[in-house]
């Protein structure tokens, strides 16, 4: 009985087609497909063609370093995803009816990249990019399951009740700059400012805040009062990102301000 034309028959005529697929076309479909078993690309074959640019996001690789291998709530989601899968396998196959073993259809690296992309795929978004297809009828389903159940755990919700709502799959660069984000008081620059403040507001002892300006440490804003006895309109100027922002009544907003006077 001749072989098909399926992956495991033909696994290098697979890799070459795979390795083409950048530059697969509806024109030169045909053309890569007769040259996908051959060493090298036919004469005519675009090679040289520029790649297809697919505007989808790329998943996250979770690399042997990646942190959050050793994150305890991160492990539970690997086992989770682990043993659920192996009981559909073996739900589904038995003793030697199937060429491969639970492992070797879903892999540690794979179950890694999914615990990775974890919030995507309960969204519904890049399991088909990881996993391609499913390789056990009702795999996609089982694994949405896996992930779901995580988040629904007591586990994953004191994590985050102990870490400030800070995700535990976040690089940690972005784990400390959302730490600095949401920390308690006002920033460096917003004191800095108010340091100046004190310092050149008026005829009054350094160190004071002035008679007209008041500066409340712990909201972050900056209550500023008209200069001219009996006109007293308190004024907000509130701190964001790269200046201060006047209240909704004014439209303009003050850039890169280093402090204030």
């Amino acid at each position: 009985m001749p072989r098909c034309l399926c992956s495991n028959c033909e696994p290098r005529a697979a890799c070459r087609l795979m390795s083409l697929q950048p530059n697969l076309t509806n024109a030169n479909f045909d053309e890569i497909v007769l040259s996908a078993d051959e060493e090298e690309p036919a004469p005519g074959n675009p090679s040289g063609c520029d790649s297809i640019v697919s505007k989808t996001v790329t998943m996250n690789t979770c690399k042997e370093e990646d942190p959050i291998r050793t994150i305890p709530v991160m492990l539970d989601l690997f086992n989770r995803i682990r043993t659920n899968f192996d009981t559909l396998y073996e739900s589904t196959f038995h003793d030697d009816d199937s060429l491969y073993t639970a492992s070797d259809l879903l892999n540690t690296q794979v179950v890694w990249n999914l615990v990775k992309n974890c919030r995507e795929i309960r969204n519904g978004q890049r399991l088909p990019e990881i996993l391609g297809s499913e390789t056990i009828r009702g795999c996609f389903s089982n694994i949405v399951a896996s992930v779901e159940s995580w988040f629904e755990s007591e586990m994953y919700k004191s994590y985050m009740l102990t870490n400030n709502n800070i995700y535990p799959w976040l690089p940690q660069p972005r784990i400390n700059k959302r730490k600095e984000d949401f920390g308690s008081g006002p920033s460096k620059r917003l004191r800095a400012g108010l340091e100046k403040t004190t310092q050149t507001g008026g005829n009054h002892q350094q160190g004071e805040p002035s008679n007209y300006q008041h500066a409340d440490l712990h909201s972050g804003f900056l209550n500023k009062s008209s200069k001219e006895p009996g006109n007293f309109k308190p004024t907000t100027v509130q701190f964001e990102n790269e200046g201060f922002k006047l209240s909704k009544n004014h439209s303009r907003t003050i850039k890169n301000c280093k402090y204030l006077i």
